[in-house]
């Protein structure tokens, strides 16, 4: 009967407010109820709140020290709270990415989840630094112990996640559509540096990874990373350097015999072809040295006037190579399978003939400019140059050598005539007879190795003078000299 009295009276109590309180009155509620229900009610307010994130935390007082609980249960509120938001950041994150990301070229699996949960993971302690926090609630979820809320508003993490992330994409969409524009419009270089700044802000805002947008606006949603890469490599293998020189020589001095000009043409997709204006290019040798004005620049028709000059003499070929200045395009080198256009500049060495005519007359030294004109000309007129050496001895000396090496030529010819046996004739001291022959060699250099050597004949000079006859013994040598000098010609051939 108790059982059933007791039952009784807590059905009044319960539906009778006026004997509630009459109950109440008789029962007083404690300080851990009154902390309890303030603390319940509150929470359930906070649930019920539709503009907000929480987490809610709980530590146990030790020692009556609140002070020392306090920052514990704060911690688990903002874990459990960090819990909760990373799953929405990673909903909202990954709804931004292409689906197929394993199969991404040039990315392995693995790494395309780590960088995700970077980017989710630095996204929710962006959230996590501005948080707002309830009042520490004692007692409560039981006695001696201390709860406390943190939470952040809804449009904080919508302006914080999604907003930055649709704006981030907005303005990298933006810079690629000018780019293209650009592109279309033959301002080349312009565009190309839009493509490249897209692609920095990609890897800058979102790690590289395989973002996934409308670029053009046709509702085809592409993966931003490949769109841009495609875009930037199609235009430089579209590129093409094309020679508007003819053959290029240069002479002993490592001067040309004229600078080269090349032009620069992109090809559109119809095929056609567009001089590329203002694009930077970069110049080095490849073969052999010298010295080449290294940065250049398309002119307004797509030409380059490249500066070469000083090639070193002592090989007979010389490459330079013209290609893009890569340097000029901050972040190219972000670019995967990035193949640039060149051009190859040959260089070939005037075959040039080091040209000494020695003509000792009666023992002395003397100049033979006209012997010397004549085989000069018919060096010429074969296409070589022709360096002139002062006279060398019959038989080369060191200095010799020194002097042909450096004259850089690739062979050297030595006609070498004397004189001897000078006398009067018939006793009468104005009339002279000598002798006269001599030697024509041919060497290939920069050995100095004798090729061919060929004797003159022996013949007889007269004149009023030893001089004089010597002369005329050299006049009548001369049409046996053209025609040696002709044959060597035909060996260096």
């Amino acid at each position: 009967m108790r059982k059933i009295y007791f039952i009784i009276l807590l059905f009044f109590v319960s539906e009778f407010p006026a004997f509630n309180f009459i109950f109440a009155q008789e029962h007083p509620i404690s300080e851990y109820e009154k902390d309890y229900r303030k603390a319940e009610a509150y929470f359930n307010n906070l649930r019920k709140n539709p503009n907000v994130y929480f987490g809610i935390g709980a530590a146990k007082i030790e020692d009556g020290d609140i002070g020392a609980a306090i920052p514990i249960a704060k911690d688990r509120a903002r874990a459990e709270l960090a819990k909760s938001i990373k799953v929405k950041v990673s909903r909202v994150f990954e709804s931004n990415l292409i689906s197929q990301v394993t199969n991404i070229e040039n990315h392995r699996r693995e790494t395309i989840t780590e960088k995700i949960k970077s980017k989710i993971n630095t996204y929710t302690d962006q959230l996590l630094e501005d948080l707002s926090e309830s009042q520490p609630f004692q007692n409560y979820p039981a006695p001696r112990n201390v709860s406390i809320a943190v939470f952040i508003n809804k449009d904080s993490y919508k302006k914080n996640v999604e907003d930055d992330i649709n704006g981030k994409k907005s303005m990298i969409r933006g810079i690629i559509n000018n780019g293209l524009q650009k592109i279309n419009k033959k301002h080349f270089y312009e565009g190309i540096e839009d493509l490249i700044l897209a692609n920095t802000y990609l890897n800058r805002f979102f790690d590289g990874l395989p973002i996934a947008d409308d670029i053009q606006g046709d509702n085809n949603i592409r993966n931003v990373n490949s769109y841009i890469d495609g875009k930037i490599t199609g235009f430089f293998s579209s590129l093409n350097f094309v020679s508007l020189s003819g053959e290029l020589f240069y002479d002993v001095r490592g001067k040309l015999n004229q600078s080269p000009v090349i032009l620069l043409q992109y090809s559109d997709e119809s095929g056609k072809k567009i001089a590329v204006s203002k694009m930077p290019a970069f110049g080095s040798f490849i073969q052999n040295s010298g010295n080449i004005r290294n940065k250049m620049i398309t002119d307004n028709y797509g030409k380059l006037k490249v500066e070469i000059k000083d090639i070193d003499p002592v090989s007979k070929s010389a490459k330079a190579r013209i290609t893009i200045d890569t340097s000029e395009f901050k972040g190219l080198d972000k670019i995967p399978n990035l193949t640039l256009p060149f051009i190859d500049i040959t260089m070939n060495k005037m075959k040039t003939v080091a040209l000494s005519v020695t003509f000792l007359n009666n023992g002395k030294n003397s100049r033979l400019l006209q012997m010397e004109n004549k085989i000069k000309s018919q060096l010429l007129k074969s296409g070589m140059q022709v360096v002139t050496l002062k006279s060398v001895s019959e038989t080369l000396s060191e200095r010799d050598y020194k002097n042909i090496k450096n004259s850089n030529a690739d062979y050297f010819i030595h006609l070498f005539i004397k004189t001897w046996d000078a006398k009067t004739v018939g006793g009468y001291n104005n009339m002279w007879a000598v002798k006269s022959s001599g030697t024509l060699s041919l060497y290939e250099l920069p050995g100095i190795v004798l090729k061919n050597i060929s004797q003159l004949p022996e013949t007889q000079g007269y004149g009023t003078s030893e001089s004089g006859a010597g002369f005329d013994g050299v006049g009548q040598l001369t049409k046996k000299i053209i025609q040696l000098v002709e044959n060597n010609i035909n060996l260096m051939r």
